[in-house]
């Protein structure tokens, strides 16, 4: 199992011509694709996955930022917890 957390921060460079409707689809491309990046490891990948996921929010972060609109992905907080190595502290025990 794996909680990630991270924050998301964007400055809107050109107000006159930027419309809401467009920030809020930069942002969904970017969470959406976090999450479908997430949801598509298995346990095995997500176990050692923070570089990963992390390569896979700076692609998301450039495709979906623009001249108009500069994204960021801050305070990646990437915490697994392992099950098998329970289990095999308790079998040891």
């Amino acid at each position: 199992m794996i909680s990630v957390d991270y924050n998301i921060e964007w400055n809107i460079t050109d107000t006159g011509h930027f419309t809401v409707a467009q920030r809020d689809a930069a942002l969904s491309g970017v969470m959406d694709g976090i999450r479908t990046y997430i949801d598509g490891r298995t346990e095995d990948e997500q176990v050692d996955g923070q570089s990963a996921l992390q390569a896979e929010i700076d692609r998301l972060v450039t495709l979906h930022s623009s001249a108009q609109m500069d994204i960021s992905v801050m305070k990646l907080h990437y915490e697994v917890l392992d099950e098998r190595a329970l289990l095999e502290e308790l079998g040891n025990a």
